[in-house]
């Protein structure tokens, strides 16, 4: 017996439901930015290029294991919901600067965050809830003369 046009249509129907499904499914769990992308953020009147941590995957990965973090660059975490949050430097090769922010301020900065000795990762926490975190050069805010209260903005 044949199948009825009726049921080869709704076969057809059902399996692009599902096609589609997948692909808005895969879409949709993309991160918003890709390793090695830049965007320009000003943070009270300095203006460095900042790779984007916004998913799960980035915010674990951070700096760790890499080799160095070029002057007037950083990595910028954005968190979905505004939190404390809490930072080790697990696997860092190089000291860092770490700017707490909350709603477009810096509210607490943590200078020249020391790499791993030994058995030893230093762990650092904001000093309020944020709902960013900057992680730039050591030194950096205190040569750009940054203070608490300035604000920070994502250009593009």
């Amino acid at each position: 017996m044949k199948p009825s046009l009726l049921t080869i249509l709704l076969g057809l129907f059902l399996i692009l439901t599902v096609l589609v499904s997948l692909y808005l499914t895969f879409q949709t769990s993309k991160p918003t930015t890709t390793k090695g992308e830049t965007h320009l953020l000003k943070i009270g009147s300095q203006q460095i290029s900042v790779e984007i941590a916004d998913s799960h995957e980035k915010i674990v990965r951070g700096l760790s294991g890499q080799a160095e973090l070029k002057a007037d660059t950083g990595m910028y975490f954005v968190f979905k919901e505004r939190s404390r949050q809490t930072f080790w430097m697990k696997d860092m090769l190089f000291s860092i600067d770490i700017i707490w922010i909350d709603q477009g301020k810096v509210i607490g900065v943590e200078k020249s965050a020391p790499v791993p000795t030994g058995t030893s990762i230093p762990i650092f926490s904001s000093p309020d809830k944020v709902t960013e975190v900057l992680e730039i050069p050591a030194g950096f805010f205190d040569q750009k003369n940054l203070q608490l209260q300035d604000p920070v903005k994502l250009i593009n």
